[in-house]
């Protein structure tokens, strides 16, 4: 199963579930993909290199199980690029090790 990418921002959430969608959310030039992958607009998000994406996009990136909702779960199935300084408690514990 592959992992979709929740782009988060303060007026509201695009689940994407394919590199077309990331591209046409965050724009085509921030996508980066693992070496050798080509971008390809009805492919999966497999490829994608995520936290390098984000950086390039000017988004903090959130792997999966490190998003917090609000009853205390964490998500298990998506990964979120979260742009204009939304905070997340165990986000930032996530990326602060």
């Amino acid at each position: 199963m592959c992992t979709d990418v929740v782009v988060h921002r303060k007026n509201g959430e695009k689940v994407c579930r394919t590199q077309g969608e990331l591209a046409a959310e965050i724009g085509c030039d921030n996508i980066v993909l693992e070496s050798g992958a080509t971008l390809c607009p009805e492919l999966c998000l497999c490829s994608l290199d995520g936290p390098a994406t984000a950086k390039r996009a000017g988004a903090a990136w959130i792997p999966v199980h490190g998003w917090r909702f609000e009853e205390g779960d964490t998500d298990p199935f998506d990964a979120y690029m979260v742009f204009d300084g939304i905070r997340n408690e165990t986000a930032e514990q996530s990326a602060n090790g």
